[in-house]
């Protein structure tokens, strides 16, 4: 049996990652980081609206280019939930 862990295999790791969350750590992002898990990440699930809801939009094209260029090469890869509101930078009116 591949991937099955013993008792204590399992014993073992789950107080590596209790230990992880005691240090403030996230087991869950830094999982997706390794598997290189990118359906949520900012960029995915934008594309994914756009292909869902484009048809319906006039403003399509001009907002896949303005993601295009000035969102996704900063905050492309980013996880959707790891994106704050303290990430964005928009002027105050």
């Amino acid at each position: 049996m591949s991937g099955v862990l013993s008792l204590d295999a399992a014993r073992i790791e789950a107080r590596a990652l209790l230990g992880q969350v005691a240090r403030g750590g996230d087991p869950v992002v830094e999982r997706r980081k390794t598997v290189g898990d990118d359906r949520d990440a900012l960029k995915a699930v934008a594309e994914r609206y756009s292909a869902r809801e484009g048809g319906k939009l006039r403003t399509t094209a001009k907002r896949r280019a303005t993601l295009e260029r000035l969102v996704y090469p900063k905050m492309g890869v980013w996880q959707i939930d790891e994106i704050k509101r303290s990430n964005l930078s928009t002027p105050r009116t």
